[in-house]
């Protein structure tokens, strides 16, 4: 079958990669102190420091690699550490800068201002920046550490701060490098490029943004005028950082990629495990990555690298513009009983608006164990779950759940039997029936259950659209997608692990993180991926409820069900492969294609799958 062809679109000028030239770098150590991911990274004094995904900062010594100490700062994720003026500043999921003595680590100061998350922070002799998810540049004094002022020129969630000279930068999430002067704090320039930026850096006459699209975009000083992007070897650059001969950028690809400064020739390519690199920091001899997986990747610096001609530009396509995400309404039913099957399409229709992305990414249907789908359905208003099974024991039907709670069934114990479970947005709750309960994420969050390691237990997930947000419990946290994205995670690379992604309705883009973006799909459609080759692969798929369509990526194009009906694939039978099939919620009725139809829920219930 045709697998998912790669494609990275990426903006403006980008340099010709020449041969590979010497390698500098070797790994020299791995330090796995952290529970969670290595959010962020920096050295001073001797020391290194790791903003750690459980709340917690790590420091360890640069000469031996031995933890020094552990410093607790709060029960969310650090994003960001910084070192300035003797003092430890990170930054803190709870909106909070958290500030130790260098010396000592005793806790100097706790900076609250209850904005949103500090998703990066700065500072120098002067000032004391904090990045936000509430889009502000949040600034304090130094030594006084009095509150200045909050500069809210940002259109979106703000998720870099660096400072130098005349200016401060911030990195959007619009798209957007924001330059601030420092004289009066007024906005000097937007620099808008790529899809959306999670870092900026700054050193001499260049001005860095690390983006989403997989490039590094490369502006003049004091001009600011685009030189061009550096492309990654993946979906996106997570941090940039400069320093003597070198730029780094730390990508989602589990590699650090090093440039040559001065001709922007490819260098090298840090290999990080199995890890995506959060951040990267040069500091003395060493090269300092923070990852997902909890580990800090320490490479030592080589010699210098022979010089070799300046590079020639090749210019490619322009960026993809982002589009402006309308809201996403739940699908009106459908009052037909019966699905039709048609071999030719109809005439093209308006389309329906974008669905309710809550149903999409449930975790399990096999309730039984005997390796087929069940028919099941959950009903908000009273919690009820009617269960057929398809090994032909009795239909369950039990109550677990209450109005605005989300199902999230799966696998939770790798038995290979599914289990109820719901989300609670309004408190974070997570409850799997007769197994667990725990908070994990809150209002506005989408529930993303999957098997992300491939050791076949529903790992419980959070997608956060307004800020990007994926986290997985006990396992990760990183950035992908935003606002209007519909999560999609499925086993797009082979049998067991999902990978995460994305389909953006507005778009019609499809990006599986780390792996590919693919253009597949409009405003309107249903995401159903699913593994319908048969070969262990999730194929990328859309049902366009406006005519009946469903078309899977490299496969099949077929017209099956109508306006008002779910995508439901699953498989049904035992083969391997999923089938195509509807769910009506206005009759109950499950139609799978090829195989049967059958009434099991109806009005008030939602399809699970």
């Amino acid at each position: 079958m045709s697998r998912v062809k790669y494609l990275l679109v990426l903006p403006a000028l980008f340099f010709a990669v020449p041969a590979l030239r010497g390698a500098p770098f070797d790994l020299r150590a791995v330090l796995s102190d952290s529970t969670l991911s290595i959010n962020s990274v920096t050295a001073a004094g001797g020391r290194i420091f790791g903003a750690g995904g459980d709340g917690r900062l790590y420091v360890w010594s640069d000469s031996d690699f031995s933890l020094q100490s552990v410093l607790p700062a709060s029960s969310t994720y650090l994003n960001s550490v910084a070192v300035s003026g003797g003092s430890i500043l990170a930054g803190c999921s709870d909106g909070a800068v958290y500030l130790w003595n260098e010396s000592d680590f005793s806790l100097q100061s706790v900076l609250e201002l209850g904005g949103g998350p500090i998703y990066s922070v700065f500072a120098d002799g002067d000032y004391i920046c904090g990045a936000s998810g509430d889009s502000r540049l949040y600034i304090w004094d130094r030594p006084t550490l009095a509150f200045n002022r909050a500069l809210d020129d940002c259109e979106d969630v703000l998720n870099g701060v660096f400072g130098d000279g005349d200016y401060f930068y911030g990195a959007g999430e619009d798209g957007a490098v924001y330059v601030w002067s420092r004289a009066d704090f007024s906005l000097h320039r937007r620099l808008v490029a790529g899809e959306g930026f999670l870092a900026v850096f700054a050193d001499g006459d260049r001005l860095y943004g690390a983006n989403k699209d997989g490039g590094i975009y490369l502006w003049s000083r004091p001009g600011f005028v685009l030189q061009g992007v550096l492309a990654g070897p993946g979906d996106w650059i997570n941090s940039v950082y400069s320093r003597e001969r070198f730029i780094f950028g730390a990508t989602d690809d589990d590699l650090a990629r090093v440039w040559n400064r001065y001709d922007l020739f490819f260098t090298d390519d840090l290999a990080a495990g199995s890890d995506w690199l959060n951040s990267i920091f040069a500091g003395g001899d060493y090269i300092y990555g923070g990852s997902t997986g909890g580990n800090l990747y320490v490479w030592e610096q080589g010699p210098e690298p022979s010089p070799t001609p300046p590079p020639t530009v090749t210019p490619t396509s322009s960026p993809v513009p982002t589009a402006t995400v309308s809201p996403v309404p739940t699908v009106e039913p459908s009052p037909s009983p019966t699905a039709t099957a048609r071999a030719t399409p109809s005439p093209e229709v308006t389309s329906t608006p974008d669905p309710d992305p809550s149903w999409l990414v449930l975790g399990g249907n096999d309730y039984d164990g005997d390796g087929r789908a069940d028919l099941a359905v959950w009903n908000g208003q009273d919690g009820r779950w009617l269960i057929a099974h398809s090994s032909g024991q009795s239909p369950t039907v039990e109550y677990f759940g209450r109005p605005g709670d989300i199902p999230v069934p799966g696998d939770y114990l790798g038995e290979g039997i599914t289990h109820p479970g719901i989300f609670r947005p309004a408190t974070g709750l997570w409850a799997i029936r007769s197994i667990t309960r725990f908070y994990f994420g809150g209002g506005g969050d989408i529930p993303v259950p999957a098997n992300y390691t491939g050791d076949g237990v529903t790992d419980p997930g959070i997608f956060r659209p307004s800020a990007g947000l994926w986290a997985v419990k006990g396992l990760t946290r990183f950035y992908f997608g935003g606002a209007g994205d519909l999560p999609v995670p499925e086993t797009y690379t082979g049998p067991f692990a999902a990978r995460p992604a994305i389909f953006r309705p507005s778009a019609g883009l499809w990006a599986v993180r780390g792996l590919t973006r693919i253009y597949f799909g409009r405003s309107g459609d249903f995401p159903a991926p699913a593994g319908y080759g048969g070969d262990g692969y999730a194929d990328p798929a859309i049902f366009r409820p406006a005519d009946g369509l469903w078309a899977v990526k490299g496969l099949t194009r077929i017209y099956f069900g109508k306006a008002g009906d779910l995508p439901q694939p699953a498989d049904y039978s035992v083969s391997g492969r999923a089938s195509i099939s509807i769910y009506r919620p206005a009759t109950g009725l499950w139609a799978i294609r090829g195989l049967t139809r059958a009434y099991w829920g109806g009005p008030g219930y939602l399809p699970l799958r």
